[in-house]
Order: structure tokens, then C-alpha cells, then sequence
């Protein structure tokens, strides 16, 4: 069942933090590991990258100069899914009761934008 097993990888909480991470424009990698909070660290940033660049959500690509830079941007299929993971998302802090919670403001912000349509 190829659908399950989307499901189940798009559904790792590590997953969809980073694709909402990367929803609102590119990222290099270092960008992302500043961003994201623990339990990220290289290995394990790498690791769910890989995953996504394999599954067709995310896409790898070097921008030439010096030093060469990696970045890291939603493919189609990854921004067609930017407003079901934001309105899961909203859906779980409104749930929990920590939907105005200071920390999650911005993600609040990005995540009605993609709920809203926009991508």
C-alpha cells in the first residue's frame, strides 16, 4: 500500500517539522539545523532529508560560488502537502491548548498561509 506508507513517513513528527520548515522559501542545511529544535542534530537532520529527497518531497541542490552552498526546497508534491500538514498542525495546538502559546506564533502565521491556499 504505497499510500500508507506516505502516510506514515509524511506523519513522523521530524517529517513534518522540516517540511514546515522549508514551506516558506528554500533553506540550506545549516539554516535548518539553526532552526529546528532539538532532537535535530546532523546525523539525524541528514538522515530525514534523505528521507524526503527519496520519497519526492524535498529536493537537493548546490548553488555554485564559493563556498558552495547545499539548499534544500519543497518539490511540487511537497508544497501540494504544505496545507495539510499546517492545518493538522493548527488542529494539534488548538488540541493540546498551547494554540497561542508565544512560540508558536509564527508557525501560526505560516500555517494559515498555507491553509488559506497559498503556497
Amino acid at each position: 500500500m504505497p499510500f500508507l506508507s506516505d502516510l506514515v513517513s509524511v506523519g513522523s513528527h521530524h517529517n513534518a517539522a522540516l517540511l514546515r520548515a522549508l514551506a516558506p522559501a528554500p533553506a540550506s542545511f545549516g539554516e535548518l539545523l539553526a532552526s529546528l529544535a532539538p532532537p535535530f542534530d546532523e546525523s539525524t537532520l541528514g538522515m530525514y532529508l534523505r528521507e524526503l529527497d527519496a520519497g519526492g518531497l524535498v529536493s537537493r541542490y548546490v548553488e555554485t560560488g564559493s563556498p558552495l552552498r547545499v539548499v534544500y526546497r519543497l518539490t511540487e508534491d511537497g508544497i501540494r502537502l504544505t496545507p495539510a500538514i499546517a492545518t493538522i498542525a493548527l488542529w494539534t495546538r488548538g488540541r493540546l491548548g498551547v494554540h497561542s502559546a508565544d512560540i508558536h506564533r509564527r508557525d501560526d502565521a505560516v500555517d494559515r498561509e498555507h491553509v488559506g491556499g497559498s503556497s
